[in-house]
């Protein structure tokens, strides 16, 4: 199964990582599944997440 969209706490969401403090503050995330990747989903440069590789 793929993520089609994502919302956390209410908010649109298209990163493709979630940090710690939005799980330990409880935050609410809603999922929509199938099966098939959202191609469209999640590609802008800031919807990556964070590497100490990239320079």
């Amino acid at each position: 199964y793929y993520i089609q969209d994502m919302k956390v706490n209410g908010q649109e969401y298209t990163k493709n990582y979630i940090t710690y403090s939005t799980l330990q503050n409880g935050g609410t995330i809603d999922y929509v599944m199938g099966d098939k990747p959202n191609k469209n989903r999640g590609i802008a440069p800031e919807d990556a997440p964070y590497s100490f590789s990239r320079e």
